[in-house]
């Protein structure tokens, strides 16, 4: 499986359950996903660069078609970070070496 090594921006952020970090992407990401399990990214997906996406999502969201595919190929996975709490500090780089996404996501339900 090829992997990517991104600049992703990570904040700490306080919880309930204790302090945990955000990964988010840069403004300029277009077309870029980070894709998550359990609040860590797991895939890294650009979109752009993957056929199947823009011939399926033309004239619909592709946030969705993406989202709908994900549940599709294995329960857990999500475009969504879902940490909620009071930020701390500012965002700081950090590179991680994500997996692409597989292209046999996009191959069910064509």
């Amino acid at each position: 499986m090829k992997t990517v090594k991104i600049k992703l921006f990570v904040s700490s952020v306080l919880t309930l359950t204790g302090r945990k970090k955000k990964y988010v992407l840069g403004d300029m990401a277009y077309g870029e996903y980070l894709i998550y399990e359990d609040n860590y990214p797991k895939y890294y997906l650009n979109a752009i660069e993957v056929a199947n996406i823009t011939e399926q999502a033309k004239g619909a969201n592709a946030a969705h078609y993406i989202e709908l595919k994900l549940r599709v190929f294995e329960h857990g996975l999500t475009l969504q970070h879902r940490i909620y709490g009071i930020p701390l500090g500012k965002l700081e780089p950090e590179w991680l070496e994500l997996k692409k996404l597989p292209d046999s996501v996009f191959e069910s339900l064509t």
